[in-house]
This record gives C-alpha cells, structure tokens and sequence, in this order.
C-alpha cells in the first residue's frame, strides 16, 4: 500500500500547470488528451509491441477479406495503423475513443474513425468484428465500467471473432528501487477514483462472466530505461509520461498525500526516470489477454 505522508490529506486542489483532457460526457479517463499524450501512446505502442515479440495479433484469428476489425479506445492509433500496413485492405478497419483529438488527419480508406465510448457502442454493430484489439484502458474504465464494457465487446464480437486486450503490470521489477515512489501515484490516483489498478489479473475471469471462451493470458516484459539502448528508452518514455499525466488528478484532490507541490511531484519523477535509465535489469511487465466468442 502507498504510504500516507498525511492522515487526512487536504482536498484543496494544489496549483499545477494544467493539461488537456477530454470533454466527452461521463468520461472517467484519468490522463490527457494533448500533443504530448500523443507521443506517448505512440512511443508506448512500439515498446509494447517489441514486449510481444514484434507481433500486432496474438491470438489465432485469420483474417479474410470482407471482415471487419475494431481497435477500442484506439488513442493515436498507432496498433490500428501498424496493422493496416500488414494487412490486406479489403479488411475494414474501425476505431474508437472519446477522444478524436489523437486522431489520424488522414487515415488509410479502410479505416474508420469514431467518437464512442466501449460502454456504449452503436447498435448496429452486433455480431460485427472478426477481431477487436483494446489496450491499456485500466486508467479509462472504473470498477463498475468494466463489465458493461465487456459485455459491450462480447456483443460486437461476431460469433467466432476474438477481443484481444492488453493491460499492464502495476509493479516494476527492479533490483534497486521496486518500491520507489513514484510507483504509489497510480494507486493514489485509481484509488480515489474507483479504477482497478490490478485490471490485467481480473481480465480472464471478467471476460469468462461476459461469455467468452478459449480465455489466454500472455506476460511481455520489457527493459526501462537507456541502459537497454532505444527499447528502454521507449519504455521509459511510456511509464514516466504515464505517471507525469496523473499530477491533475493526484493535485486537484490535493497532492492525496503524495507531495504537496507541483515542484515535488516533478522531482519524484525525474528521480525515477533517472534510476531506470541507471539501472540495469530494470522490466516492466504488460500482459494481452485474448479469449474468444464462440461460434454458431
């Protein structure tokens, strides 16, 4: 558990420089929405990617021409546009978010762009995808967001489709600081807000109750920090912007214990950041978990 510097911290927002975040209605999504979340997500995708041995699709799907794939809660849509250039363009590509802003100027002519929620997809989607990919929406979807979300995603399933979704680790395996501070601010911030930090593990049993089968669970674990050259980098790029786009939530409820000034937030951070690119064997771990909707 995160240590408590204050028994009953105040909750008088503390000043900080403040970012974008999306406006969509009843969006409890934690992390901006800026120029600067955009490089994150695509910087993430490739250390996510290079986690899973390169590959964009882990479970068995086979993609024909004609089928229909969607990327759910797609950010910049960096996995959705790595696949396009793989695959052939008689597949249809969709992609959704509450945020447009991240978007794509000029998609290829088989995507698809749309301003939804996973909680709440068009009707007329039922029994449509072949294949539907979401990733890292634990800061996205509350405790009770999650099982209408699956639900959602089992029902644009197509009978025989697969949901692959990707969710990380909230630990960090290092030998010299497994339990820096930094750590505790996404069990501050998801606390409070009623996120589920430890999403990747309920992951299986969630989508068992939703009415999937065939349920996998793969771990890709990847090196933070320069000491593993441009795949740490990227990496730590991710997971330090990850927990610099948590200060609104952390400070406006007023620092929850955490810090007490924006300065000291940053300075938590950047000691962070320092030690990943200083020590090596430092890994995060992600975990995709692809299960799918039985035929007719």
């Amino acid at each position: 558990m995160p240590t408590i510097l204050h028994s009953n911290p105040p909750q008088v927002s503390i000043s900080h420089q403040q970012r974008l975040y999306t406006s969509f209605p009843g969006s409890t999504y934690l992390l901006p929405a800026d120029d600067s979340e955009r490089f994150r997500f695509d910087t993430q995708h490739k250390s996510i990617t290079r986690a899973f041995n390169n590959k964009l699709v882990l479970s068995p799907v086979n993609l024909q021409a004609g089928d229909k794939v969607l990327d759910s809660g797609a950010g910049s849509c960096s996995w959705l546009l790595d696949l396009a250039s793989t695959i052939p363009s008689t597949i249809e590509l969709y992609a959704t978010d509450v945020e447009t802003r991240l978007f794509p100027a000029q998609p290829p002519d088989n995507v698809r762009l749309l301003k939804a929620s996973v909680t709440d997809l068009p009707e007329e989607w039922t029994g449509t995808f072949q294949l539907i990919h979401q990733r890292l929406l634990m800061s996205a979807l509350t405790s009770k967001e999650w099982p209408i979300a699956l639900n959602e995603l089992f029902r644009v399933t197509k009978p025989g489709g697969w949901v692959e979704l990707c969710e990380a680790s909230p630990g960090l395996d290092c030998p010299s600081h497994p339990k820096h501070k930094a750590l505790q601010a996404p069990e501050l911030a998801y606390g409070v807000s009623d996120h589920e930090i430890q999403a990747a593990t309920l992951l299986p049993g969630w989508l068992q109750q939703a009415g999937f089968v065939d349920i996998h669970s793969v771990e890709g674990k990847y090196p933070v920090g320069k000491w593993a050259g441009v795949d740490g980098e990227h990496a730590r790029i991710g997971l330090a912007g990850f927990f610099r786009g948590l200060k609104t939530p952390i400070l406006s409820r007023g620092g929850l214990g955490f810090v007490e000034t924006e300065e000291e937030y940053d300075a938590v951070i950047d000691d962070f950041e320092r030690l990943c690119d200083e020590t090596p064997n430092t890994y995060g771990r992600n975990y995709t978990i692809y299960a799918r909707k039985s035929g007719y």
